[in-house]
């Protein structure tokens, strides 16, 4: 791991000394927010309680993304792996010179990028068991000491010239080159003829690589792979000088280049940025990672609709709506929706109620400590909400007597068991639904292998995505999403041997499920669809007429009962009580995050800074005058395609003037107590904001003491700090054929 240079990069470091006290202790630990409406109904310990319960959450998940992102990436970094080990062994004796292998690995962002290099970084560097390879692999795979790659990284920042990119790229090696430490004491004692070299002179890693293959023993010398990340970032010019420079000492040196590119495959970076004369240099290796909408049905499909895996908080659909449009509009990357889906999370642990989430004991050990916690007067806001959303489900609270008396229901325990048999009740609900999804995404995918069309307006129809969030809205969404009755119409019309193949599929599909899904439904399915291929089995037998007529028989079967089967599973998420607990809600606050309208909010704050400010009340807030920027922002809008600068001061020294004016006439009286108290005061104030001096006798009365000539210089520098801001804004536009005036570039506020 790559230390700070400290004498390139400052940093400050500030010693943890402790809290103070205890309270300061307390009031340190880290919790989950509340919203400000819901704060007097939360528990007093539901922040830690909610927050333990996210980490939890969001670790399972995260290892569960981890494990499918690396997954999809495979096909792509055993290519890229490939290409590496094959470099410098199958050379065309028709070419001129040796060509330096470059491998361009293209992603929709850095994340993704950094994240396939490093599986690249990790799978070079890694030791295969000789019983983990297959032939094809063998002979990459040696079986001493001895590394397949060696590998240095060389960053945007080194490429600022060719010293420090050169520098970058040899110290990557001699400095970090894995052999043991009795041959790198030999090696540093000969005396080689790079000891005199420069960091930067590629002959030193020419001395280098020659004494690491003379300890190796003769065995086979790894490759030398060079990543080069934020390639885009990089100087051209340098790169171009870094190529031919390495092009010189190949194949002597096993150089192979790795590039992070953040740009899409086609067109190519490489060809748009470099000339001919440096791509004829490189052996080129484009290798993209996926694109379009299938990584996001992948990472879904595994995650979150997969009967084998019971994830502990589902998607919403309007957050599998928030997070395909995310994806198709904006990121299309699979790392920035891990992010997305964190935010998600912490969005749903803000309800006070998800403290159930994950834990029944609201952290505590055992029943009786968390009926304790429940029956504490602190928490009865909490309990009251609880009860009112079980019991009263239109209700968002029940109007429970707030003193102590005996419960309509059960106590506190008794309400656990409830949520307890509401957990098992949506778990189990979650299931059967991703099992419906299953076979709606068998039979879908039948139909399309066999060539039918899956709408009946003669497209290839059923978005994948929308019905994802279809089959949680249930009854009407989903038939309409997924055209569930065409998909049954479809099935009926489906030839013997089609049939036959399909209900085959079924009974696979159903008889491989967890036993907790096959005990909660498949087997009692398998039977019946085991029954409709015997007796498609046994119609070969009868004659042709019979034949059809048992086989068509079977198929409208078939039909009626997938129609029956969606309907019956796929239900609405919101008609379980508390489905809030399980199930996230409506991320709107989350898309305003990660798509702000800075643009709309500057113009906002300029016209109504009020809504920005902090206020002591209503009535100071009228009373407050606008600072400098916004009066000046207001007449911007009232004038013309051109503002007259004099004009534009006139205008807002008028405005201060009246406005000091109406303070000095709301001055209170010198002989009130207030005032006599401020004049003990031995420290002056300043007043903030607006910057008008104040003497230390008397700070509000300066304006009176002041002179004209002062206040007129105090003018002209506020407005001159006024434009300037909006200069700096980009509100304006300096124009060399009037010097008194400017152009405006906003001419009408946008509808905030």
């Amino acid at each position: 791991m790559a230390t700070k240079d400290v004498s390139v990069e400052p940093f400050v470091y500030i010693p943890y000394e402790g809290p103070d006290d205890e309270e300061t202790a307390d009031a340190s630990e880290p919790s989950m927010p509340t919203p400000s409406d819901l704060e007097d109904v939360d528990l007093p310990c539901g922040p830690g309680v909610r927050l333990d319960a996210f980490e939890r959450v969001w670790e399972e998940y995260n290892e569960k993304l981890k494990e499918v992102v690396k997954e999809m990436h495979a096909p792509g970094v055993a290519q890229a792996v490939e290409e590496v080990l094959d470099a410098y062994t199958n050379v065309s004796p028709l070419l001129l010179h040796t060509e330096l292998p470059v491998i361009a690995i293209s992603g929709p962002d850095r994340r993704g990028t950094a994240t396939i290099c490093s599986e690249i970084r990790t799978s070079l560097c890694s030791t295969t068991a000789e019983g983990d390879i297959d032939e094809e692999d063998a002979m990459h795979v040696d079986n001493s000491n001895t590394p397949r790659a060696l590998i240095s990284s060389v960053g945007a920042s080194d490429c600022v010239n060719l010293a420090s990119a050169m520098k970058a790229l040899i110290a990557g090696f001699t400095s970090n080159y894995p052999i043991r430490d009795e041959d790198f004491a030999q090696l540093r004692r000969k005396g080689t003829a790079g000891s005199s070299l420069v960091t930067y002179d590629i002959n030193l890693l020419d001395a280098w690589f020659a004494e690491y293959k003379e300890a190796a023993e003769g065995q086979t010398p790894p490759k030398l792979v060079v990543f080069i990340n934020e390639f885009e970032d990089a100087e051209p010019s340098v790169i171009q000088d870094l190529f031919y420079i390495c092009s010189l000492h190949i194949p002597r040196l096993p150089l192979v280049f790795v590039l992070a590119l953040s740009s899409p495959k086609q067109p190519s970076y490489l060809h748009a940025v470099y000339p001919r004369t440096t791509l004829a240099l490189l052996q080129l290796k484009r290798i993209a990672s996926s694109v379009g909408s299938d990584p996001l049905q992948a990472l879904l499909l595994k995650v979150f609709y997969d009967p084998s895996y019971e994830p502990p908080v589902h998607l919403g659909p309007a957050t599998v709506d928030f997070l395909v449009e995310q994806y198709t509009k904006n990121s299309g990357s699979i790392e920035a929706i891990a992010g997305l889906l964190k935010l998600v999370l912490l969005q749903h642990f803000m309800n006070p109620l998800t403290a159930f989430t994950v834990d029944d004991f609201l952290g505590e050990e055992s029943m009786e400590d968390a009926s304790q916690l429940l029956s504490e007067d602190t928490s009865r806001p909490f309990l009251r909400l609880l009860v009112g959303r079980l019991y009263h489900p239109q209700k968002s609270t029940l109007l429970l007597p707030k003193k102590k008396r005996a419960w309509p229901i059960g106590g506190p325990q008794d309400v656990i068991e409830t949520v307890r048999g509401l957990r098992r009740d949506v778990l189990k609900e979650a299931r059967l639904r991703r099992l419906a999804f299953r076979v709606f995404l068998l039979v879908r995918d039948f139909m399309l292998r066999k060539g039918f069309k899956t709408a009946s307006d003669g497209k290839e129809g059923i978005g994948f995505l929308g019905m994802m969030s279809a089959c949680l809205r249930g009854g009407s969404a989903a038939a309409k999403e997924g055209n569930l009755s065409y998909l049954a119409k479809m099935t009926r019309k489906l030839s013997k041997d089609h049939l036959k193949e399909l209900l085959q599929d079924l009974y696979q599909l159903f008889f491989n499920q967890p036993r907790v899904i096959r005990e909660d439904k498949a087997d009692a399915i398998t039977p019946v669809i085991a029954k409709w291929m015997a007796r498609l089995d046994s119609s070969g037998t009868s004659s042709d007429i019979a034949e059809d007529l048992d086989h068509t028989t079977i198929g409208r079967e078939v039909g009626d009962w997938l129609l029956e089967f969606f309907d019956e599973l796929f239900q609405a998420y919101t008609e379980t009580n508390l489905w809030d607990i399980w199930y996230t809600g409506n991320p709107v606050a989350i898309s305003e995050l990660t798509n702000p309208a800075p643009r709309v909010n500057v113009i906002g704050a300029l016209l109504n800074p009020g809504r920005y400010l902090e206020h002591t009340s209503s009535e100071d807030h009228e009373k407050q005058s606008l600072p400098d920027t916004s009066l000046l922002f207001q007449r911007y809008l009232e004038s013309g395609r051109m503002l007259n600068v004099h004009d534009w001061y006139e205008s807002f020294a008028g405005a201060l003037e009246a406005d000091r004016s109406a303070r000095g006439s709301d001055k209170p009286s010198k002989e009130t107590p207030s005032r006599r108290g401020r004049a003990l005061e031995t420290t002056p104030r300043r007043r903030k904001g607006r910057g008008r001096g104040a003497s230390p006798d008397d700070p509000e009365g300066s304006d009176e003491e002041m002179d004209d000539d002062a206040w007129k210089m105090e003018m002209h520098v506020r407005f001159l700090r006024g434009v300037q801001e909006l200069d700096f804004m980009g509100f304006l536009k300096h124009t060399k054929r009037k010097a008194e005036h400017v152009l405006k570039t906003v001419y009408e506020p946008p509808e905030y």
